[in-house]
């Protein structure tokens, strides 16, 4: 479970408390539909509310938790059990199950992929984050470069080339080691990590229209993240 910088663990505990109050179900039985203690507007209502806390906490609640025949609120109710559960529990279940994970925390990617595409990823969309993401990463790629006659990977291998800045055609302005092995690696190795922010994630998250997995999606996030980070900390150098 991946929460963002200043999640409210108290306020989401006391949302989905509030909200399973009011749906404890009643009536119903022999094939009758069940009704909610609370007011139908006041439970839509909360429903609302606790929907983007679901959506972080138990982002995949619609395919893990049984749908209810007789209860329209069935389901929702299940999910947040689900996440109050994990929200008041989550130092005890970490510290049962072995090591303390590293946690990722969203807020810390790039501004270059994350600004775009942070809206689509909190709405629980990660394909169409990571899609949004590469497309702001190619974008601020050509504004870096000061170039639009090319983009995606070929712009990546122009920005790596090992043949000098030519005019019209900037270098990613790598620091040199002192080392000619290690600077070869850290180009091959931008040049890799580029090729595959466009090639792996972008383009497969275009022509893939199946929702990701949350851990999958942080995973591509974070080589997108990595690579922005360090084009813009290098910077170009352009011809004399």
């Amino acid at each position: 479970m991946t929460l963002p910088a200043g999640f409210n663990t108290q306020w989401a505990v006391d949302q989905l408390a509030e909200y399973l109050r009011q749906t404890v179900p009643q009536g119903g039985g022999g094939g009758f539909m069940q009704s909610p203690v609370g007011k139908r507007d006041d439970v839509l209502a909360q429903s609302a509310v606790i929907a983007p806390i679901l959506a972080k906490v138990v982002p995949n609640w619609r395919q893990e938790c049984a749908h209810a025949d007789y209860y329209e609120f069935g389901q929702e109710r299940e999910a947040a059990i689900r996440a109050r559960t994990l929200l008041e529990r989550q130092d005890e279940i970490a510290d049962n199950l072995g090591d303390a994970e590293a946690f990722i925390t969203t807020s810390n990617f790039h501004p270059w992929v994350w600004e775009a595409s942070r809206g689509l990823w909190m709405g629980g969309h990660y394909r169409g984050a990571l899609q949004t993401a590469g497309t702001a990463l190619d974008s601020q790629l050509q504004a870096l470069s000061g170039r639009s006659d090319v983009s995606g990977a070929p712009l990546v291998r122009e920005l790596l080339s090992e043949k000098p800045p030519e005019p019209g055609k900037p270098r990613l302005n790598l620091p040199t080691t002192g080392n000619p092995d290690n600077d070869r690696n850290l180009r091959g190795g931008m040049r890799g990590l580029g090729e595959a922010c466009f090639s792996l994630v972008r383009n497969l998250t275009t022509h893939n229209l199946a929702e990701f997995a949350e851990q999958d999606a942080l995973e591509q996030m974070a080589v997108l993240s990595l690579f922005a980070r360090r084009a813009e900390e290098y910077g170009v150098s352009v011809a004399d």
